[in-house]
């Protein structure tokens, strides 16, 4: 897949690996969230003690689970920063650590987008 054709959030990666179960999907969703947090919190770690080979390590988990959730254009920026770490490339991994924070950025925007309009309303839940 091209980078142009890459999805911040391809849906259909979910239920074609799960099936159409909201509950579910919107659980993994928000796992991958919390998750991004952490590893992005370690991976600057890394980054701060020149630790590349652990980059590469934390990167490389971290982009399963975005394949996982159908965060397509994360994972590929994670793989690129796989790549750019083995090389030891100070400069080029800041810039993909930031381009990889602005992504997971956009897939919590795109959860939490699809969160408050696929929630019940207040009359719904009162059952007007």
């Amino acid at each position: 897949m091209s980078k142009e054709q890459a999805q911040v959030l391809n849906k259909d990666v979910m239920i074609n690996l799960i099936g159409n179960e909201p509950e579910t999907i919107k659980q993994f969703e928000v796992d991958f969230i919390k998750q991004a947090h952490q590893a992005m919190k370690t991976i600057i770690t890394q980054y701060n003690t020149n630790n590349f080979a652990e980059i590469k390590e934390t990167a490389h988990f971290l982009k399963t689970s975005a394949h996982a959730i159908g965060a397509e254009q994360t994972a590929a920026l994670l793989e690129k920063l796989e790549e750019i770490s083995a090389s030891h490339d100070k400069g080029k991994c800041k810039e993909y650590i930031i381009l990889i924070n602005n992504a997971i950025k956009q897939v919590y925007k795109v959860i939490i987008d699809c969160l408050l309009y696929t929630s019940p309303s207040p009359r719904d839940q009162r059952g007007s």
